[in-house]
């Protein structure tokens, strides 16, 4: 289940480098009051891609193969919020879907990875998950020139997954395996540089086990909760099926995984 946490304030907007301008506000949370960037999307990135449900499903099945993400939640604006936001804040809440945000716990101090950072930030199997991730969950964004990697206290986090989770046949996934633009990931480089000239070549185990044992009804549980709140959740059966056609062909990830960076 993801919680669902009241907006108490605004305190900026993030002008640089995103397309939505995601807001810092104080969320009252079972924990107090902290900050969280939301994410307002735009009525067509609901309806076209049902962008904050694959949010929510990104970070459940993240979370799931151990991977870092930030705290998040499902963030609501109520009147009194509302009413203390300047006209540009109401005007720019009326033009967005404006039911809920999606909300990450806002990191103060982050920086965001670069590839010129050098990737001893990340130990070898973080680097081989984080690829192995974004495979199979088709997501195309996470490029050199939009990492989407947040370090912060010597951890990443990964962020921004609205476009991804988007399948074009979900009964052959060797299919979907083999569009996806491998040579784009920022991890690739170093994978395939990795496999070509170490003796300690990437095998994706430790990503391929938690896959195997991953519990996919949290997704079902998310996708419950989500249409409670009126959101269309059929893209929530997709993903567990084309998940589980992964599942039951053993091997095959892995093989494919390996064959990408050689």
């Amino acid at each position: 289940m993801i919680e669902v946490n009241r907006a108490i304030s605004l305190e900026r907007v993030i002008q640089e480098g995103t397309r939505n301008k995601p807001w810092i506000v104080s969320v009252k949370t079972s924990n107090g009051l902290k900050p969280y960037v939301a994410k307002i999307f735009a009525q067509n990135d609901i309806d076209q891609k049902n962008a904050l449900c694959r949010e929510v499903y990104a970070t459940v099945l993240a979370r799931e193969l151990e991977l870092n993400v930030p705290d998040s939640c499902l963030i609501e604006f109520p009147a009194d919020f509302r009413s203390s936001l300047s006209e540009t804040g109401k005007v720019t809440l009326k033009q967005r879907h404006d039911r809920y945000a999606f909300g990450t716990e806002y990191l103060e101090g982050a920086t965001t990875y670069s590839p010129s950072l050098n990737t001893k930030d990340f130990e070898p199997y973080e680097i081989e998950s984080i690829y192995a991730f974004d495979v199979v969950i088709n997501n195309f964004d996470r490029t050199p020139r939009k990492p989407n990697i947040l370090l912060y206290d010597r951890t990443y986090y990964l962020i921004d997954h609205e476009l991804s989770l988007v399948y074009t046949d979900v009964p052959n996934s060797d299919k979907n395996l083999s569009l996806y633009p491998f040579w784009n990931h920022i991890f690739h480089t170093p994978l395939k540089s990795k496999s070509q000239y170490n003796t300690d070549k990437p095998d994706f185990e430790g990503f391929l086990e938690s896959f195997r044992i991953m519990n996919l009804r949290k997704l079902t549980q998310c996708a419950r909760q989500l249409e409670q709140l009126k959101y269309i959740t059929d893209d929530a059966h997709v993903i567990s099926k084309y998940f589980d056609s992964l599942r039951n062909k053993p091997g095959k990830l892995g093989t494919y995984l390996k064959a990408s960076i050689k």
